[in-house]
């Protein structure tokens, strides 16, 4: 589709967000998802849940899921970084209300999923 506006590749649309400084932090990608036991693990959670969005699901949504969520971060609990039961498959907006985007720490909604995880646990 072409661009009406005629910038067409010029000075500000090819500079990223993070290379005008508008992102407050760069996020790197942990070498933990490069790993090919991740890529097993991911893979396997999202035929678990037949590709859906398992939050859309709890609400009779049919969406489908791209990424699979750490209920409980790795980095806190990082025993359970490839534990079934604390991962999830999500689409791109509910994973996105997991987390504050500021700051990174779980939402209300991502530590609801945190609990139910817990019980399932002990």
């Amino acid at each position: 589709m072409a661009r009406l506006d005629g910038n067409h590749g010029s000075d500000k649309a090819d500079i990223s967000k993070a290379q005008r400084g508008d992102s407050p932090k760069m996020k790197t990608t942990h070498p933990f998802y490069k790993a090919k036991q991740w890529k097993r693990k991911r893979e396997a959670i999202l035929r678990r849940d037949e590709y859906l969005c398992q939050e859309c699901k709890r609400y009779g949504k049919t969406t489908p899921a791209k990424m699979v969520h750490h209920i409980i971060p790795f980095e806190q609990r990082p025993d359970l970084k490839l534990h079934s039961d604390n991962l999830i498959s999500l689409c791109f907006a509910c994973h996105e209300q997991m987390h504050n985007k500021m700051t990174n720490e779980l939402t209300e909604k991502g530590l609801e999923w945190v609990e139910r995880v817990e019980r399932k646990l002990r």
